[in-house]
């Protein structure tokens, strides 16, 4: 049980000679929405289901039935939404007394920076334990992983870098090259298409070089920069200070249904009186659930 805001708690604030306090930092821009789109969810979960579309269409002799193909239903991704939630207690004593109010002491402010953080670092989880088989996406491999599964063959596709790798001019090619190649169950190409490259924020320079710079990046070659002259990655870099591990790196794709993040209810602020206890509770909650649909929305490497 958490300890009551109590007039010993900030006692500095029962003294009129303060003229501030310091201590409360303020909220950063949100950073989920540059990866994970949102969707609004009326439900307890949601289901996705993946489907195995018909294959290429072959020679059909005359007078000769055509080849048929078929559509198999594939996995099913589950998102099922979770309430997180916080507060505080202040005494009746610490209200009256300004404990509470005095010198503008805004902890419902600090109580909103936290369901927001939370939110972020949910959402993050996601990526941080992407290479994680503990956390399987819906077809039971991790995110990342070179083994996904085909509806329709036996055969498999990764969405890891084949040879894992430092953010560097060269691997960023490697990543977008095998996105290109990727192919569905029936052997077709996907056509999926890279948008923005995705970091830590320590690697936030070496990224805006590799794709900013006219040349080659850290050569002496004379030659264009084959990224940056091609437009390959529209979207440019994001870092996002939530990630873990500050050697890996990824690219995003143009997957429609890839990183999303499910919203049962909104943020919601309030407070309850205990009038017995002469206490007042101020809390928050916010319900939602992020996840992965098709892994083809991200290629990734842990790097070196």
């Amino acid at each position: 049980m958490a300890n009551t805001i109590s007039t010993g708690t900030i006692p500095k604030a029962l003294v009129p000679s303060v003229k501030g306090y310091w201590g409360a930092f303020k909220s950063p821009e949100p950073q989920y929405p540059k990866l994970f789109k949102s969707e609004k969810s009326n439900n307890l979960y949601e289901e996705y289901v993946s489907i195995g579309g018909i294959g290429l269409a072959s020679v059909k002799p005359e007078a000769v039935n055509m080849t048929l193909d078929d559509v198999k239903q594939g996995h099913t991704t589950r998102l099922t939404n979770v309430v997180y939630a916080t507060g505080f207690i202040v005494s009746k004593e610490a209200i009256s007394d300004g404990v509470w109010q005095r010198r503008s002491i805004k902890q419902t402010a600090s109580l909103d920076k936290a369901l927001e953080q939370t939110r972020e670092y949910v959402c993050a989880n996601i990526i941080n334990r992407g290479t994680n088989s503990s956390y399987p996406v819906g077809d039971g491999q991790a995110f990342f992983s070179a083994t996904h599964p085909h509806i329709k063959t036996t055969a498999t596709w990764s969405n890891l870098l084949d040879t894992a790798s430092d953010l560097c001019e060269a691997a960023v090619e490697d990543m977008i090259t095998q996105m290109w190649a990727l192919e569905d169950s029936n052997g077709m190409k996907r056509n999926v298409k890279p948008v923005k490259l995705v970091c830590h924020p320590a690697e936030h320079f070496n990224a805006t070089r590799i794709l900013k710079t006219p040349l080659q990046n850290d050569t002496s070659n004379n030659a264009i920069n084959a990224i940056r002259n091609t437009g390959v990655l529209p979207g440019g870099h994001v870092t996002h200070s939530y990630f873990d591990d500050a050697d890996a790196w990824g690219i995003q794709s143009d997957v429609e249904d890839g990183l999303i993040v499910l919203d049962r209810w909104p943020k919601e602020l309030s407070h309850e009186e205990f009038p017995q206890a002469l206490k007042v509770a101020f809390y928050g909650s916010i319900r939602f659930v992020p996840g992965v649909i098709d892994p083809a929305c991200m290629f990734w490497t842990p790097g070196q």
